[in-house]
């Protein structure tokens, strides 16, 4: 199941915010953002409990999240894609992608 999620799991996203105390980004790259956060935490809880309880873990858990992990990145990739293009259909997309993968996380994390 590729082991442990951490800081070094490649899953963040190049497209961070660097502004200043104002915060200009549109309410939708702001939603997209939230949402990838939403599923990195996951995946970080889902890692650690899987990390804690290798040994205790079912295999179905272990083969569910050996599927669900390059995922993570896999979606990242498309989300920073779909912001450079960044048109209301893509968008949409995405947000349906983020919600099916965010679905089957919390499913797993859930059955830990």
């Amino acid at each position: 199941w590729g082991g442990e999620c951490g800081g070094g799991n490649g899953w963040g996203l190049g497209w961070g915010y660097a502004g200043g105390m104002s915060d200009e980004r549109p309410a939708w790259r702001k939603k997209l953002e939230e949402s990838f956060a939403e599923l990195e935490a996951l995946g970080k809880q889902v890692g650690e409990k899987l990390g804690g309880a290798a040994k205790d873990a079912g295999h179905e858990a272990k083969e569910a999240w050996r599927k669900l992990e390059p995922r993570i990145g896999e979606v990242g990739a498309q989300v920073e894609t779909k912001l450079r293009d960044a048109t209301g259909e893509a968008v949409e997309q995405v947000e349906k992608v983020v919600g099916e993968l965010r679905s089957s996380l919390k499913a797993l994390r859930d059955k830990l």
